[in-house]
C-alpha cells in the first residue's frame, strides 16, 4: 500500500533530521499551492495534487553559502531544486534545447541527469529519468506520490544512509529492487 504524500514526507523529514543528512539544513520552507499554480500557469503547465503537495512540503534545497553538491542531496546523487531553479531548467530545456514542454524537472544531479514529472495529463503524472546521453527517457516513478513513498521506504529500511564521509549513500542493488517493486510500471528499474 502506498503511503500518502504527507506520511512519506514526514518520514523523510524525520530520517533526514535523525541521520543528520546535510540537506536537512538546506531544505526551504514550502510554498502554497496557489503560488505553485501561479508560477506554472504562464508556461501552460498544470500540476496535479501530487506536485502541489511536493512544493507545499518544501520549496527545494537552498544553494546559499556555496555548498558542496553532496550537501544538497535528498537522495543519493540527486537534489530537489527550488521552484525557481526548476523553472529556469524548464525554460532552458524548452526554449533552447527543444525538449518536451510538458516535462517539469523536480530532481537534478547537478550535471546532465534529471527527473521530470510529465504534466501533460492531470489524471496521471509519471516521472521520467533524463540524461543527454540517453535517446529514450524511461519512466522512473509512477507518480510523485510513488517517488516520495520509495524515498521514504529507502530511508526506513536503511537503504539510504550517511556514509563515513558524512554524505548520503545507499545500497544500490537494494534500492533498485525496492524501486522496481514500488513502481511496477516504471521501466527505468528493470535490469536489461
Amino acid at each position: 500500500m502506498t503511503r500518502s504524500i504527507d506520511e512519506s514526507t514526514e518520514l523523510i523529514d524525520r530520517y533526514l533530521h535523525d541521520l543528520n543528512v546535510p540537506a536537512w539544513r538546506r531544505l526551504r520552507p514550502g510554498i502554497s499551492t496557489d503560488e505553485v499554480q501561479r508560477r506554472l500557469f504562464p508556461r501552460g503547465l498544470q500540476a496535479d495534487s501530487n506536485v502541489l503537495s511536493l512544493y507545499r512540503w518544501h520549496d527545494g534545497t537552498s544553494w546559499d553559502g556555496d555548498p558542496a553538491l553532496n550537501d544538497l542531496h535528498l537522495v543519493p546523487g540527486f537534489y530537489f531544486p527550488t521552484i525557481d531553479e526548476s523553472l529556469a531548467i524548464y525554460d532552458q530545456f524548452v526554449n533552447e534545447l527543444d525538449e518536451n514542454p510538458a516535462w517539469f524537472p523536480i530532481m537534478a544531479d547537478g550535471g546532465s541527469g534529471y527527473s521530470f514529472v510529465d504534466l501533460s495529463h492531470l489524471g496521471q503524472q509519471p516521472i521520467y529519468h533524463f540524461t543527454f546521453e540517453d535517446i529514450e527517457h524511461e519512466k522512473q516513478y509512477d507518480s510523485v506520490r510513488h517517488m516520495l513513498d520509495t524515498i521514504a521506504e529507502s530511508y526506513l529500511k536503511g537503504i539510504f544512509f550517511v556514509g563515513e564521509d558524512g554524505w548520503l549513500d545507499n545500497q544500490w542493488e537494494a534500492h533498485w529492487a525496492l524501486a522496481r517493486q514500488m513502481n511496477p510500471t516504471a521501466s527505468y528499474w528493470i535490469d536489461d
